[in-house]
């Protein structure tokens, strides 16, 4: 007995040490709910030590909020009600930390007379903080990722990453701060704070100026105590009430910051942790991922309304169709609008269908162009509305990709009105050139009448010479010289009205500025008073890009304004055309002239000059110092934009009583324009015997071409128009080798003529006479194949050197 009585004591002493030293928490609370014992390893999780715990009950160690739970358990246990399963509650340590216990317990009971009575109750604790934080860390982790596809917005993400983040860290005050790289500066779109409602927006440039600036500028995680704090408070680099411990972790995706997520806490000193700050750094990740992925969803969403918006609302045509059929699968109201169709008629159709594109090749050249480059801006097309009307556009495009298939994005620019007033613009401007040009006739009008009364009377007089002398041949003959040389002079005086005067497209060519000075002079001087003396030192031979007519008007306009300045008054005028090369840019007037070889053309006069409140509106249309009915005032409106036309520049020096200086440049050519030589016959004889066919309706002209061409030995057939000329062909196409037309003929045109005898042989030559033609030009004679034109007046032997250079060149 005694032995057995040892055995037991040792036993026991043997579970007592055991229990005491085991690796996991063990108490013991008896029927009153009071600490009988605890063991070593439970002072080591909870930092109390046992005489702490004996005879006192456990109310003190379990978190406020968890107690009831426990308080119920425990109940329900020491009335024999609870079952032995495990559960997980929070306990606050003696140093005031906060951690997760799994714990199990088992009642001891004793029996006596075959009755059960409760003596304690034995609890295994087991600290499963790491295990249940890692838990919710990956928990929080999955919701922040999924909480990017449930909340609506940004605002919404926010609240749900501070509700989920509450359930591992205190978030009692919490923000999320964004940077804002393109305007440098730092905005808080979410905060919960127990004592400031200031979050205004920071500049993060210098680290100083905030917590967070300084989270920002050093890209690492920050948690920051009372010391420290009231440290960097002094320096000012604290905003708002200084908090007793501030924790904040940078938010970056892809090597960028794009914000920080803080916490912080005015009552409680060490209420966070490194630990804390481990756990908020390796959930900043999946923070920074959703709140960029949102931003990213939220900034597309928006755009997808404005585009909307836009698209629908715009002012010109937008579509969006399929690239290989033109099947429409959104139009814009602009689109229903102009076009005339409604939206549900041509949604799921083809613009090929509806014929919308008036020419089919343009669509294929859009997507040619779109296909190499990526994007066509401003490609003219017609389309047509659903009336038929015709709509002249202007196509931008691009491509759209919609659910992983091209679409072709088109922007459409109603350019019908515009084209229409832009032609008006032009037809009005052309009208208003023509009209001064005939006001300046009219100045010229009485030099070229004295002229050409001069030429005639030249031309009557020799004449009657040549009949009083026709018995002596070399008197007769002398005569008849004079008479050619004066219808010479006649028909180059008609030439330069004409060249003047014609209406015709503007258009530039490589051009010597010295001859249509001196033209335009030859011009002039016939009707500038003999008072007024024109001198002029031509020094140039440079050539610039320019349209011939326009500086014949340039000209004209200038020396005409020049005299008019003079006046009645003795006086002269100096027209000067040099090289100039302006190293420098000059600013001449309000004219700022960019460095470069220049032309200069220069016209000054000895007239009454200007003071400067004339000289401002000299260029403007319709302003004139003349009286009413004596010019409309468009001369040097003219100038100036002819020299603007050209590229150039003009300037005036004037003073009131010292006469005025025009000065006009124009950009160099740097390279001339090779000098091509017109082909011409250079064969010695100019005789032959070929069939030729000459149509004019003067009597005239049809009896000496055929007297002139009959002495060369050529076959020769005389219509007085078209019709009887084309009835002859028709009928002998093989009949002739050479066909002579008129242009201007009763009934048919010579254009006419040669295109219908073209069609009948096109091999035949056909040489087009003219004197005047608004509608004819080398370049539209050539495009319809007629071989040459020979301007009216010409002499005989031009014409027989024409007729044999075109029968040389069918028979080489």
């Amino acid at each position: 007995m005694k032995n057995r009585t040892a055995k037991l004591k040792k036993n026991g002493l043997f579970h007592k040490r055991f229990i005491n030293n085991a690796p996991i928490g063990i108490y013991s609370i008896n029927s009153n709910g009071e600490f009988t014992f605890i063991n070593k390893r439970l002072e080591e999780i909870t930092g109390y030590r046992a005489e702490d715990w004996i005879g006192k009950s456990f109310h003190p160690i379990v978190y406020p909020e968890d107690l009831p739970k426990v308080l119920a358990k425990l109940k329900r246990r020491l009335q024999g009600k609870e079952k032995q399963e495990p559960y997980q509650t929070r306990i606050v340590t003696a140093k005031n930390e906060i951690l997760w216990v799994e714990i199990i317990s088992e009642s001891i009971y004793e029996e006596h007379q075959g009755e059960k009575t409760l003596v304690e109750v034995q609890t295994f604790v087991e600290d499963v903080t790491k295990i249940k934080r890692s838990q919710d860390i990956n928990s929080a982790l999955f919701a922040i990722s999924n909480s990017v596809n449930t909340t609506k917005n940004l605002d919404d993400l926010y609240k749900q990453i501070h509700g989920l983040l509450g359930k591992i860290i205190d978030v009692t005050n919490f923000f999320i701060a964004i940077v804002n790289e393109k305007e440098r500066n730092i905005y808080s779109p979410y905060h919960v704070d127990s004592v400031d409602d200031d979050f205004s927006t920071l500049t993060y440039v210098d680290p100083k100026d905030s917590l967070t600036g300084f989270v920002v500028s050093n890209g690492i995680p920050v948690l920051l105590k009372k010391e420290k704090l009231q440290e960097l408070a002094d320096k000012n680099s604290v905003l708002g009430t200084l908090p007793l411990i501030w924790m904040g972790v940078p938010l970056i995706v892809r090597d960028e910051i794009i914000g920080v997520v803080a916490v912080q806490s005015y009552t409680d000193p060490e209420l966070y942790t490194e630990k804390d700050l481990d756990i908020l750094t390796s959930i900043s990740a999946q923070i920074a991922v959703a709140i960029d992925r949102k931003r990213t969803e939220d900034e597309l969403r928006k755009s997808e309304e404005k585009f909307r918006i836009s698209f629908k609302t715009s002012p010109h045509v937008v579509t969006i169709s399929a690239i290989e059929d033109g099947t429409y699968i959104d139009v814009n109201d602009a689109f229903t609008k102009q076009m005339g169709y409604v939206y549900d008629e041509v949604i799921g159709t083809s613009s090929m269908e509806f014929s919308i594109w008036r020419n089919v090749k343009d669509r294929h050249h859009l997507i040619s162009r779109l296909a190499k480059e990526g994007l066509v801006e401003n490609l003219q097309a017609d389309f047509k509305d659903k009336d038929g009307q015709i709509i002249n556009g202007l196509v931008s495009a691009s491509t759209l990709e919609i659910n992983s298939r091209q679409y072709l994005l088109a922007v459409i620019q109603d350019m019908t009105k515009f084209r229409a007033m832009e032609q008006e613009r032009l037809d009005l401007e052309i009208r208003l050139q023509q009209a001064q040009k005939m006001e300046a006739i009219g100045t010229l009008a009485g030099g070229i009448a004295h002229d050409f009364n001069n030429i005639l009377a030249g031309i009557l007089g020799y004449s009657e010479l040549a009949q009083r002398d026709i018995e002596n041949p070399e008197k007769a003959k002398a005569h008849l010289i004079q008479i050619e040389k004066g219808s010479k002079r006649a028909a180059e005086l008609v030439k330069q009205i004409l060249t003047f005067s014609r209406k015709e497209v503007y258009q530039k060519h490589p051009l010597q500025i010295a001859m249509a000075v001196k033209e335009a002079l030859k011009l002039l001087r016939s009707s500038i008073p003999s008072s007024i003396e024109i001198k002029k030192k031509i020094h140039s031979t440079s050539y610039v890009l320019a349209d011939q007519i326009k500086i014949h008007q340039l000209i004209i306009n200038l020396c005409t304004n020049a005299c008019h300045a003079i006046g009645d008054n003795q006086g002269s005028i100096f027209i000067s055309l040099i090289d100039k090369v302006i190293k420098q840019p000059q600013k001449i007037n309000t004219e700022m002239i960019p460095s470069g070889k220049y032309l200069e053309l220069e016209v000054t006069d000895t007239g009454s000059g200007m003071d400067s409140t004339i000289m401002e509106k000299i260029f403007d249309p319709y302003f004139t110092t003349k009286q009413v009915g004596e010019g409309t005032g468009l001369g040097l409106a003219l100038v100036k934009a002819i020299v603007k036309e050209h590229d150039g520049f003009v300037a005036v020096k004037s003073a009131f009583g010292k006469g005025s200086r025009f000065f006009v440049y124009f950009p160099v050519l740097e390279k001339e324009p090779e000098n091509i030589p017109l082909p011409s016959y250079k064969g010695e004889s100019l005789e032959g015997n070929e069939r030729i066919m000459v149509v004019d309706d003067e009597e005239a002209i049809r009896d000496l071409a055929k007297a002139f061409l009959h002495t060369c030995g050529y076959q020769v057939s005389v219509f007085e128009n078209g019709q009887k000329a084309l009835a002859e062909f028709e009928r002998s196409p093989k009949g002739y080798d050479l066909v002579i037309t008129d242009m201007t003929m009763p009934r048919m045109t010579g254009d006419k003529l040669a295109m219908a005898i073209m069609e009948i042989n096109p091999e035949i030559p056909v040489l087009l006479c003219t004197g005047f033609s608004e509608t004819m030009s080398e370049e539209k004679a050539s495009s319809i194949g007629i071989k040459k034109i020979l301007n009216k007046p010409f002499l005989m032997n031009d014409l027989l050197r024409t007729v044999r250079e075109l029968l040389v060149a069918l028979h080489p």
